[in-house]
């Protein structure tokens, strides 16, 4: 995927997949609107699936833009990518991303969508006034 300013349905979409990503986690959110998931990102998926309208910067993007947030958050609930690079998961469970992905010409942009935003994720992990305490030379090198 193309974060460019000639693409910039997909860096709003990049937007606000990034703001949106820990609304899941907040309890009176989950109570509410998904009283059934156990999982944040679960209830933040069944609520976008259900009721976008409740998440107004979701709901604004165009029906591409929602669709490749949603397909990226689903590959997430189905493979930890940073367990995969630390080699804490198998190989196997890439299966889970072939199968989210199926076989559709959007698999390459919705797959480097949820690349670039793990990316983003990855590099604020362990934030300290130094810089990134985990995003380092050997992770990127693993990343890239």
């Amino acid at each position: 995927v193309q974060l460019t300013p000639s693409n910039s349905s997909m860096v709003g979409a990049m937007l606000v997949s990034v703001w949106i990503h820990s609304v899941g986690k907040i309890t009176q959110f989950q109570k509410t609107f998904a009283p059934d998931c156990a999982d944040p990102l679960q209830a933040l998926v069944d609520v976008l699936q259900r009721d976008p309208v409740l998440i107004p910067s979701f709901y604004k993007l165009d029906a591409h833009g929602r669709k490749v947030i949603l397909d990226a958050l689903k590959t997430e609930l189905n493979f930890n990518f940073g367990q995969f690079l630390q080699t804490e998961n198998l190989p196997a469970s890439l299966e889970n991303v072939k199968k989210v992905l199926g076989h559709r010409e959007s698999a390459s942009n919705i797959l480097g969508f949820f690349l670039c935003r793990t990316f983003g994720t990855m590099c604020g992990i362990g934030f300290k006034n130094q810089g990134c305490a985990f995003m380092k030379e050997v992770e990127y090198t693993l990343f890239k």
